[in-house]
């Protein structure tokens, strides 16, 4: 016989001889449920090779793949559990769920990417400028050096935020700050 998924099993073992009968401690175990789930960019489209977490705490419990239709399976027991999801190009995002509450819709946020070329006033392209870019409201600042050409490319840029961009590049007396940018996809 099968036990049932999602039910709190109590075992407690024994021994008997001819004299008396030994009870161990009871133990009790609960069987886990399959919870599904989506993880999803905001605009509904499905996102394959996120990697979804589930913590209790600190402590990851488990951590599974979605597949190509974005869509994941793990075996847990019945709670709440902290989930973490990551995938290229998109914000991570943190989330308490409930394992009962099945299907889980996850929906994570795009990153930008911003590109451009550094140039001098003879409009000749400058290589090793450093360009940051840091999003108004994170503590995060991404920085990308431009190549021979004077290109550069600086990813992972939260859309929507407002960003100032600084370009430096020593030996030249050339700073400027592009401040409040607001990043956008497409």
């Amino acid at each position: 016989s099968s036990l049932s998924a999602g039910t709190t099993y109590y075992v407690r073992a024994y021994a008997t001889t001819n004299i008396t009968t030994v009870y161990s401690e009871a133990k009790t175990f609960t069987t886990p449920i399959d919870i599904t789930g989506t993880v999803k960019n905001e605009s509904g489209q499905a996102i394959s090779s996120a990697t979804v977490t589930f913590k209790q705490g600190s402590t990851a419990v488990k951590s599974v793949t979605s597949n190509s239709s974005g869509v994941f399976t793990v075996q847990l027991v019945s709670g709440s559990y902290n989930v973490e999801v990551t995938a290229q190009g998109y914000s991570k995002l943190s989330k308490e769920v409930y394992a009962d509450s099945n299907p889980i819709e996850l929906v994570m946020k795009s990153l930008g990417v911003m590109t451009g070329t550094v140039y001098d006033d003879d409009n000749m392209p400058l290589a090793n400028a450093v360009i940051t870019v840091k999003p108004y409201l994170s503590s995060t600042t991404l920085k990308a050096p431009s190549t021979s050409n004077g290109t550069y490319r600086i990813e992972n840029i939260p859309l929507g935020q407002t960003t100032s961009i600084t370009c430096v590049l020593s030996g030249y007396s050339l700073v400027t700050s592009i401040p409040n940018q607001d990043i956008r996809s497409g």
